[in-house]
């Protein structure tokens, strides 16, 4: 009875990261859409996503809810913000409104997936972790394969505000099933402030190493994923229907790496698996250079990319969430925004490499980091088997 409980649980808030992926994803391929429906140009409507990633860095605050208050009210506040959001830009469809709605889902979305993940953390022994985190991270490549083109096809017939009202709705009932069905779950013994949890995750080594190890993973993605759009524009003369076509295989190739997560993480080991995702993209990352001199040979070489950085992510999560038990949802939560920093600075150096020396620089920048990355990992261990009820360090150990 209580394994069946758990997952219906488990199917809640896989359908639950479904529909904030959905919302979160839907941005990039019809932010021209929204910046026409809304009367701005790109440049404003750009402030957007930038407004989206940045409200991600108020995840860690509002994740250490459930370190606090247990996992079902961390759920609950990302869960509760990112409706508002949405029905917020559903009822009052103008920039103003839209870009406080967007904000207020920003910050739904980077309280709700770490909050989740620490709710697997304590709900699954550590052997089988990486299978449920695997299973339920498989929304983020549904989002794109089965997701946005619903979006598409509700904005092709009811305009471009008409997704909002429908998301915002399905939303709403996730909410209500999600207060009905959760448990209300125990709070962690930790101090009863974020800032304090965050220093002391902040202070513990093995955290820290794993925090910039996220980051390194991350950027190293991001160089390829800012550029491979113009290079193959350059290389290849591909038009826009062409480039969603591309884009489609990084949705499968993002399926593929979390089939293969579920599959084989746990059976592996979490360091393992990582070691073994890192020297996979380092080699897809220099495979898509030689690859690359025709189009076919450019989607495999990004399949092969996609794949192994999306088994790496689900190995660094799964790890990450047995580095401190204590803070669970507050360093998986920090996880969350070492992500985002390192696509951030991915972006913004990014472009300046490919202008200025091409695709094998960012193909050799990405692998460096990969290597970086590997190195972090020999500094991460894992407080396991974690006791129920342990005590915060008060320093590195």
């Amino acid at each position: 009875m209580l394994r069946a409980r758990l997952k219906l649980q488990v199917a809640l808030v896989t359908a639950t990261c479904f529909v904030i992926n959905t919302s979160y994803r839907m941005f990039y391929p019809f932010l021209a859409v929204f910046a026409r429906g809304l009367g701005v140009d790109l440049r404003t409507i750009s402030l957007t996503v930038s407004a989206l990633d940045a409200a991600g860095m108020i995840g860690p605050f509002l994740a250490s809810t459930g370190d606090t208050r247990g996992r079902k009210a961390a759920i609950l506040l990302g869960a509760s913000a990112f409706s508002a959001g949405l029905l917020l830009a559903a009822l009052f469809p103008a920039y103003p409104f839209f870009l406080i709605a967007v904000v207020l889902m920003g910050a739904g979305v980077s309280a709700t997936v770490p909050a989740v993940h620490a709710f697997l953390g304590d709900e699954f022994p550590y052997n089988r972790r990486g299978l449920a985190i695997s299973i339920v991270e498989m929304n983020w490549s549904a989002a794109y394969i089965l997701g946005v083109p619903l979006v598409g096809l509700l904005i092709a017939r009811y305009g471009w505000s008409a997704p909002f009202p429908v998301l915002a709705g399905v939303a709403l009932a996730m909410l209500g099933l999600l207060v009905w069905i959760l448990p209300a779950g125990r709070a962690a013994p930790a101090a009863s402030r974020p800032l304090a949890n965050i220093r002391r995750v902040l202070a513990y080594a093995p955290a820290l190493a794993g925090l910039f190890l996220a980051i390194s993973v991350a950027m190293g993605n991001e160089l390829i994923s800012l550029v491979f759009g113009i290079w193959m524009q350059d290389r290849f003369g591909l038009q826009v229907a062409a480039l969603g076509a591309a884009s489609m295989v990084i949705g499968f190739a993002e399926l593929s790496g979390e089939s293969l997560a579920a599959g084989l993480m746990d059976r592996a080991g979490k360091r393992r698996s990582i070691a073994l995702g890192l020297g996979a993209n380092a080699l897809a990352a220099a495979l898509l250079l030689l690859l690359g001199r025709s189009l076919v040979g450019a989607l495999v070489g990004l399949f092969l990319f996609y794949l192994s950085f999306e088994y790496t992510v689900l190995a660094v999560i799964s790890l990450m969430t047995e580095v401190y038990p204590a803070a669970r949802g507050t360093l998986v939560a920090l996880v969350s925004a070492a992500f985002l920093i390192g696509r951030s600075a991915g972006a913004a150096s990014g472009g300046m490499i490919y202008q200025g020396w091409g695709i094998a620089a960012n193909a050799l920048a990405a692998g460096a980091l990969d290597l970086a990355a590997l190195l972090l990992l020999r500094r991460v261990t894992v407080r396991h088997p974690a006791p129920a009820a342990e005590p915060l360090p008060d320093s590195p150990q």
